[in-house]
């Protein structure tokens, strides 16, 4: 190669580099802003897309289809965004539920002892629903939904998955296998709606005797059915309550105060 050829290939080299460097820092500052908030807007508007669909696959009956996405589906929906939608109330609510929480905690019972001590039934429902009704932004709104979902799974059992069971076979077939699977399915919700109450437990212990106090927390499920309608002249107060308590398990820092 030449001299005259290598000259040749440099302007051409920088005929062709011209169109990218030549513009202003003001211009190039001018593309940035205009791209970044459309490469922002098309990244929430993807975002959205997939959330509309995960929670349209978590909260749909069970199918084939949200047994196979049922371990994604979950880890992306629990706990932030985890809900129990019911499109249709045909029978009338005739039963209220809420937690209470009992804790174990040092210096804080009016002991000093070291030791700790276990402290009285506390109604965690009622104390969330006071503060979220104080601050609608606060932590509480969000633990007060995820708690009464979390009591709804625990003691309930999915409609379709029920009237299913009451269809088994009493011979091994292939059906059989695809309850069991679904009942698994539910026992796995349970298992993990009772991690999150676990949870409740802690923070609502937390915040009533302090983090550094408290070693251990149970939880209990309180069901208050009200009179049936053949008593109804009576006061709600006369219905039957009844409770599932659920061991000790140890403190779980969760998060500071309210």
């Amino acid at each position: 190669m030449n001299a005259l050829q290598a000259c040749w290939m440099c302007e051409c080299l920088a005929a062709c580099e011209a169109p990218f460097f030549s513009g202003s820092p003001m211009k190039s500052t001018k593309l940035f802003r205009f791209y970044l908030p459309v490469l922002g807007m098309i990244l929430f508007c993807g975002w959205v897309c997939i959330h509309f669909v995960m929670t349209a696959l978590y909260v749909m009956p069970l199918n084939p289809i949200k047994m196979l996405a049922s371990p994604v589906v979950t880890a992306y929906i629990q706990p932030l965004f985890t809900q129990n939608w019911h499109l249709f109330a045909p029978d009338p609510i005739d039963e209220s539920r809420i937690l209470t929480v009992a804790c174990k905690a040092k210096d804080s019972l009016g002991a000093n002892s070291a030791t700790p001590k276990e402290s009285e039934w506390h109604d965690a429902s009622t104390l969330l629903r006071k503060q979220f009704q104080r601050n609608r932004i606060s932590a509480a709104e969000r633990l007060n939904r995820v708690q009464s979902t979390s009591i709804q799974v625990t003691m309930g059992m999915d409609d379709l998955v029920l009237q299913l069971a009451r269809k088994r076979t009493p011979y091994e077939s292939d059906y059989n296998k695809a309850l069991d699977k679904m009942l698994d399915l539910e026992q796995e919700s349970r298992k993990q709606a009772q991690v999150v109450l676990y949870r409740v437990a802690s923070w609502t212990c937390g915040q009533l005797y302090g983090n550094e106090a408290v070693s251990e927390v149970r939880f209990r499920i309180v069901t208050h059915r009200f009179p049936r309608f053949s008593q109804r002249l009576k006061p709600d107060t006369e219905g039957e309550i009844s409770a599932m308590e659920f061991g000790w398990q140890p403190f779980q820092y969760v998060g500071g105060a309210w």
